[in-house]
């Protein structure tokens, strides 16, 4: 509203522009008025609102909107509530005709846009020029603004004619005419609103009629200019400035000044060319030479790049030419299009399969990670959610996307593909995701492979009962299981010795093929404790190839017992070895059994005082009443004289407490090696060679052994000879059993023995087991020396001469006799021998003058 007034604010001159809560129907008069005090501030608007405070029968408000009125057509608002008078959202825009321009007389006009409802135009007389400014209205303003509207109307007079426009005589006076009301919705209609009374004209001193004008000059004209295309691309754009010239003129005057509606004023150089006045709009900023008319167009780069969708941008070329104005709008077309983000982050990432049994040892089955993006036509890290999980390119897993970008992907472990996966193995899988634009990210994943455990069906419990202690055989319970997995062989891990079980009851073991086999510990506390109807649970695990376990239960369910006996139940003897079982051994094994008898005195036995055979027959026992037992081998049984090192029999007895329980003691017996039984040739003797004979220094015999545990008449051969342990000869052995001993003629202690001497000697031969044999020589001595007790011949003499041992013999021949002596003879029994060269001789005169030759016999070997 522009409005004169004198009313408190001196010079003030005010235009108002205030916001339409419901609108009336107003014809308006015709009439031309200056602003008093300011007559170059004239202005000429099309149309004025009447509007209605929303109360019945109270008057509405007539806004107007300069000060000349021409004949106008009604003006409605959209609806809006009544109370937005003051303070409503609803601006000129919702109008027609809801703005208006002033334009400035200054060197380079200024054009004031007169478009908010929240703001008065206030211009100010000021010497010789008048000042202009905007002011956000206040509710004092309000009021006066309010106050000065109640005047306009007072003076507000309907036109002659009914249509066009006609101007009343300067002097003439109109009678004031009645203003009524349109209603418009479905309030109460408003009542008439009586004639003002003519009084009010002279009280209202604002409007001032004055003289018809000369009919007013032409403005200027301003040539349309299509303006500049600026094209974006899906990439970011960087746009050059476009320049050109508006063209205007005037038949007032030559000179024209060029501005832009609401542009400032600044000097700015663009390729070489200085521009004055400019205005930056939401997409670039317009440049006007205002001499020229010259203008160039800068685009922001930033702002067209943001675009998504086409548009356009508009700029008001205004030329004054000293007197009029006329303005022009400039359009520049924006072919705006979507830029593609630029997305980072995380776009790969890594899972892994489930394991164990039935996959439920859990991977990292899920990978997640974070984009980002930057776009400049669209919010930064914005991406398209993916609320439910969707599948994968390869179908190996899904897929989860906030809007933040953080995705999570989730492996389908059901998918036998990803079952098949073992530990080393990988798969390759990928998801899309997009930015609020569109633009694509492939996320790319690794899956790698785990174990999976095998699926183990088949037996998996068993049960057994306790042995009320008459078996020698514990109980036992059986079962089979199978096997199936998908990245192994299938089999399971053999157990061949028997293992613990977990609860200790029992043992097991396992095949490689799946046969279980649980043996209960009858001699176990726990278990003879059991009763009819009590049981326990045992159990033990086996394991896959692959080492998946499976549990297997037992239930071990209690009989009678009588009395519940404990104590040392099981006990180890050893045969007898060696030569006729003389090796040391363990022939007896003893233990202390206890029984708690609820209906008996406990821990009193059956005695057994006179040995009795076991169940097995390999050996006797006696029991004493305090449950004392003992267990005698018998050694001389042949299946325990057949057993061998490493072997073993089991024996067993029952012994009973004295309400007839019986309680089986488990004896292991256990082999050692049984010396052979050697017989034959265990002695042989030797005659060293003497003087006169050859003497028999070999002996030789046969020997055979029999052997419960090895194979009969087998000894261990001797080929090379081998030192007798005397020493006095040496001795070899065949595998057979026959011995050969030489005496060795050459040792002293052999030579030094005489006729009737003898000596010892031995040497040890084997059988394949060890067992040893000594062979016993004799060694008979022999005379080494010629007894000269026998008769030596004289040639000479014929003389028979008894030699004493070792002695010479002389022999004499007669006086005068010959001189040869002849070759002696020697005679031992009915033996001859020459001595040769084992005789030695000396000559010498004996005292009666004879010639004595003397021969000494050596040892002589024949």
């Amino acid at each position: 509203m522009l409005v004169g007034s004198h009313a408190g604010t001196g010079d003030e001159r005010k235009a108002a522009v205030a916001p339409p809560p419901r609108i009336g129907n107003v014809q308006t008069a015709a009439g031309f008025g200056t602003l008093e005090g300011a007559p170059c501030a004239a202005a000429q608007v099309a149309d004025g609102n009447l509007r209605s405070r929303a109360r019945a029968g109270r008057f509405g408000m007539l806004w107007l909107t300069a000060l000349t009125f021409l004949f106008g057509k009604q003006a409605q608002a959209a609806g809006p509530d009544v109370t937005f008078l003051d303070d409503g959202n609803i601006t000129y825009k919702d109008l027609e005709h809801g703005s208006f321009e002033l334009v400035t007389k200054e060197a380079i006009p200024r054009h004031i846009l007169v478009d908010d409802p929240g703001q008065t135009i206030i211009l100010r007389s000021q010497g010789s020029s008048v000042s202009v400014s905007q002011s956000t209205n206040s509710a004092a303003r309000m009021a006066e603004l309010q106050a000065a509207q109640q005047d306009a109307l007072a003076t507000y007079e309907k036109g002659l004619g009914s249509t066009g426009s006609s101007t009343p005589p300067p002097l003439e006076q109109l009678p004031v005419q009645p203003i009524n009301f349109i209603q418009t919705d479905d309030s109460p209609p408003e009542q008439d609103v009586p004639a003002l009374p003519a009084v009010i004209l002279a009280s209202a001193p604002e409007m001032i009629i004055g003289q018809i004008p000369p009919p007013p000059p032409t403005p200027p004209t301003l040539n349309a200019v299509i303006g500049p295309t600026e094209i974006d691309t899906s990439v970011f754009d960087l746009f050059t400035a476009t320049s050109g010239t508006f063209i205007a003129s005037s038949p007032n005057s030559a000179t024209l000044t060029f501005g832009i509606s609401g542009g400032t004023v600044g000097s700015t150089v663009i390729d070489g060319v200085t521009y004055n006045v400019s205005r930056t709009g939401p997409y670039g900023t317009l440049y006007v030479d205002s001499t020229t008319g010259a203008y160039a167009f800068v685009p922001d780069n930033d702002a067209i790049n943001a675009l998504v969708a086409p548009t356009t941008t508009d700029f008001t070329i205004t030329v004054f030419d000293g007197t009029l104005s006329a303005a022009q709008p400039f359009t520049i077309a924006i072919n705006g299009t979507n830029d593609a983000a630029i997305i980072a982050g995380a776009t790969d990432g890594t899972a892994i399969e489930a394991s164990g049994v039935a996959s439920t040892a859990l991977g990292p089955l899920s990978a997640s990670g974070t984009l980002t993006s930057a776009d400049v036509d669209d919010a930064p890290n914005t991406f398209t959610v993916v609320d439910t999980p969707t599948a994968s390119a390869r179908g190996f897993g899904a897929f989860t996307m906030t809007a933040d970008g953080v995705w999570t992907y989730t492996v389908d472990d059901s998918n036998s593909a990803v079952q098949a996966l073992n530990i080393g193995d990988t798969l390759t899988d990928s998801f899309t995701v997009t930015t609020i634009d569109g633009t694509a990210q492939v996320v790319t994943l690794i899956i790698k492979g785990a174990n999976d455990a095998a699926v183990i069906s088949g037996t998996t419990t068993g049960s057994v009962t306790e042995d009320d202690g008459s078996k020698c055989d514990p109980p036992t319970a059986t079962g089979t299981l199978t096997v199936t997995d998908v990245d192994n062989a299938s089999g399971f891990v053999a157990v061949n010795c028997p293992t613990a079980s977990d609860g200790g009851y029992g043992t097991f073991t396992m095949t490689a093929d799946g046969v279980w086999t649980y043996t209960l510990d009858n001699a176990d506390c726990a278990v003879q404790a059991l009763n009819v109807g009590d049981t326990l649970t045992d159990t033990f695990k086996v394991t896959s190839l692959d080492g998946t376990v499976q549990l297997v239960t037992v239930t071990i369910n209690g009989t009678n017992d009588a009395a519940i006996i404990c104590g040392t139940k099981e006990g180890s003897v050893i045969e007898a070895g060696g030569v006729a079982n003389s090796a040391s051994c363990k022939p007896t094994a003893t233990g202390t059994l206890t029984d708690t008898d609820i209906d008996n005195t406990p821990n009193t036995f059956t005695t057994i005082d006179t040995p009795k055979a076991s169940a097995g027959g390999y050996g006797t026992f006696t029991m004493t009443k305090d449950g004392v037992w003992t267990y005698t081998l018998d050694n001389n049984n042949c299946t325990v004289q057949a057993l061998n090192s490493c072997d073993t029999l089991t024996d067993c007895f029952t012994v009973t407490t004295i309400d007839g329980t019986p309680q089986v003691v488990k004896i292991t017996i256990n082999g050692a090696n049984d010396a052979a039984v050697i017989c034959g040739t265990t002695t042989g003797s030797v005659t060293e060679a003497g003087a006169c004979t050859y003497g028999t220094p070999i002996a030789t015999g046969t020997l055979t052994d029999t052997d419960v545990d090895n194979t009969p008449n087998t000894f261990t051969e001797v080929c090379r000879p081998k030192a007798s342990d005397g020493g006095y000869g040496s001795f070899t052995m065949t595998a057979d059993g026959v011995w050969t001993y030489k005496l060795d003629n050459n040792n002293c202690e052999v030579q030094a023995l005489n006729d009737c001497d003898t000596l010892t000697d031995c040497f040890k031969v084997t059988t394949i087991d060890g067992t040893v044999q000594v062979v016993t020589i004799t060694i008979n001595g022999a005379d080494d020396s010629f007894h000269f007790k026998d008769k030596i011949s004289d040639v000479s003499s014929s003389n028979i001469i008894d030699v004493a041992e070792d002695s010479p013999a002389p022999i004499s021949s007669p006086e005068n006799a010959a001189g040869t002596s002849g070759q002696p003879a020697i005679s031992e029994a009915a033996q001859t021998a020459e001595p040769s060269s084992q005789w030695s001789d000396s000559f010498a005169w004996n005292q009666q003058g004879n010639a004595v030759t003397t021969y000494a016999p050596h040892d002589l070997i024949v």
